[in-house]
């Protein structure tokens, strides 16, 4: 019998029922309810994008101040309330206006093939009868055989199925100097492994086959936890706020690497026991999250995390099940607190580490830099955000379908194109890019970052009002507002400014440097406007390098090669990183680096 305090929800759409406590938050019902609302500030009434339409309105608390200022009182006598600021009172029925979308990525050289020196194999064995019938017993013997050890009751309890007939011979999954498993000889099981690169945005997994080295399918998805905030600053301030949320963020994430690994083997029609062995990378706070450790010390001073160095773990420790019950998990490690090992297999991957000066600019929500100066290496993250990744703008999205993606000047006229060629619905980074780039270019913005009054020249159909404030707009529903081109330029000025502390620092200049560009962001973006909006230092297109998912691809060589994996651990001991936060130049840099060039490059 339901509590007299027991709220029944009904999503309009699907007619499926939630019950929930009165009091709650209606976000916190329908993300328990599997339904995943936008929401890039964690559900602290800031962003505006957990619309929802309820009814009857009089099934929610009043409007909250927060509500009153991001919606329109049109909106409110609609019924369309923030998610985030409705607490039920009583049974409600909810429209889903916008849900978070599948992501849409463009694969570069991410699946390429790699080259074999792997931890885990599979080898044949045969125990000769001689061996047999001494004081020894058949495990001893195994394991002399194959010089490895069995750690696992599994494995032993699979031993009395190989000596039938008195024939002790089959197939062993060793990794390291473990046997994983034991299998008949004629055993037609596949060895796969799973490279997975756990970014604050985007969650990336590539199916490999270790005993080839192919690629046999890749899964990209949103991280799950961005519904508690879409960076990792307010990842671990909700941790910090209650310690029960560090469970539901890592659970998020586990159900996501589940999910995520029948998807890789239905593609690839293979059996997700066949997976023996996963390799992480990501930031320090996501492995954290991962490994269900509290990531709080990151975010408060010294900065010092739990833990930097690798770890291995078992899939049944964090709760993997979509692997084979054996299956080794190996968290890559980090160089600091904001640089993680995602940097350190780009590094790897990219080709940077065979140039005497090279410059790697990862373009995600935490923008980390690295660059190399004959045998010194310098790295260090800035504040960037994830503006660029379309969190904080008020119709920003990352780059899925009805995204607008790439903005130009056609005929006197903005022109744009949308992912999926539909009716364009948000505005992705490289379109707020290009955006910007062709508002400069056309006098729609000054070098200050300002939306000037309209001219008379055809452009100023594209300047209008909206919320109060002067915006570019594209049409109906994509537009820049003054505001949304303001969170740009902090987060323009914050990597620029990062770039250009570190030229300093190492003394090179950036027309002797070759730039490689990484992120999924870096991978869509047009270089020249990145020139023109100062988000790059200005050099010739011939040494840019726009990578894609290089963490990925250094997860995948990883996966493949103990050289790799012995070389990552090598490398973050070779680093020295600039905390820009206690930099003397860091202040007057990031302001003159506010401003867009204001010269055509």
């Amino acid at each position: 019998m339901l509590s007299l305090k027991t709220i029944k929800i009904k999503i309009a759409e699907t007619g499926i029922e939630h019950f929930c406590r009165r009091d709650s938050f209606l976000y916190d019902c329908l993300r328990d309810a599997g339904i995943s609302l936008p929401s890039e500030c964690g559900g602290h009434g800031v962003c505006g994008k957990c619309k929802v339409k309820v009814l009857p309105t009089s099934s929610l608390t009043p409007p909250s101040n927060a509500e009153k200022r991001l919606l329109t009182q049109e909106e409110l006598e609609n019924g369309i309330r923030l998610a985030c600021q409705a607490k039920l009172i009583r049974n409600v029925e909810v429209a889903i206006l916008s849900t978070i979308e599948t992501y849409n990525i463009r694969l570069t050289k991410e699946t390429q093939h790699c080259e074999r020196d792997p931890k885990l194999i599979a080898k044949t064995f045969v125990i000769s009868p001689e061996r047999l019938g001494t004081s020894k017993g058949i495990l001893e013997d195994l394991e002399s055989t194959l010089n490895a050890q069995v750690r696992s009751l599994l494995v032993i309890k699979t031993l009395p199925q190989l000596s039938k007939k008195n024939e002790h011979r089959g197939k062993a999954i060793i990794y390291n100097d473990e046997i994983l498993d034991l299998l008949p000889a004629s055993s037609s099981r596949k060895l796969l492994g799973l490279a997975i690169d756990l970014g604050t945005t985007t969650l990336i997994g590539y199916l490999d086959n270790l005993e080839s080295g192919e690629n046999l399918a890749v899964s990209v998805q949103l991280n799950p936890q961005r519904v508690w905030g879409a960076d990792i600053i307010s990842r671990i301030s909700i941790v910090m706020e209650k310690s029960k949320h560090l469970g539901a963020l890592q659970k998020a994430v586990v159900k996501a690497i589940n999910e995520m690994a029948k998807e890789l083997c239905y593609k690839a029609n293979v059996s997700c026991e066949d997976i023996y062995r996963i390799v992480v990378v990501g930031n320090p706070t996501m492995l954290h999250i991962l490994a269900g450790v509290n990531p709080s010390s990151i975010a408060i001073a010294p900065f010092t995390p739990v833990f930097l160095r690798y770890l291995e773990l078992s899939a049944k420790e964090l709760g993997i099940s979509q692997v084979h019950p054996a299956c080794k998990i190996s968290l890559m490690p980090h160089v600091s607190s904001y640089i993680g090992s995602d940097v350190l297999a780009g590094l790897i991957s990219s080709g940077f580490l065979r140039e005497m000066r090279a410059l790697y600019v990862d373009l995600g929500t935490n923008g980390e830099i690295v660059l190399k100066a004959g045998k010194q290496i310098f790295a260090t993250s800035t504040a960037a955000g994830p503006a660029f990744e379309g969190a904080t703008i008020k119709r920003g999205s990352v780059a899925w379908q009805g995204a607008v993606d790439h903005v130009w000047i056609e005929n006197g006229m903005l022109r744009y194109s949308v992912i999926g060629e539909r009716e364009a619905e948000t505005i992705c980074g490289s379109g707020i890019v290009d955006l910007i780039a062709a508002a400069l270019k056309s006098g729609l913005i000054d070098p200050r970052g300002r939306i000037v009054p309209p001219r008379r020249d055809g452009f100023e159909a594209f300047v209008r009002e909206v919320d109060g404030e002067r915006a570019v707009r594209l049409s109906e529903k994509v537009y820049l507002t003054q505001s949304d081109i303001r969170k740009i330029q902090l987060a323009k000025a914050a990597i620029s400014t990062g770039i250009r502390i570190l030229m300093e620092e190492s003394g090179v200049s950036s027309d002797t440097l070759k730039i490689y560009i990484a992120g999924i962001f870096g991978t869509r973006i047009n270089i020249h406007n990145a020139f023109k909006i100062g988000l790059l230092p200005s050099t010739s297109g011939e040494n840019i390098v726009q990578l894609g998912n290089a963490a990925g691809l250094g997860a995948r060589m990883i996966l493949h090669n103990r050289n790799h994996e012995r070389l990552i651990n090598e490398l973050r001991s070779c680093i020295t990183t600039l905390e820009l936060s206690t930099d003397s130049r860091f202040s007057d840099a990031f302001i003159e680096n506010m401003s867009f060039p204001s010269e055509n490059i």
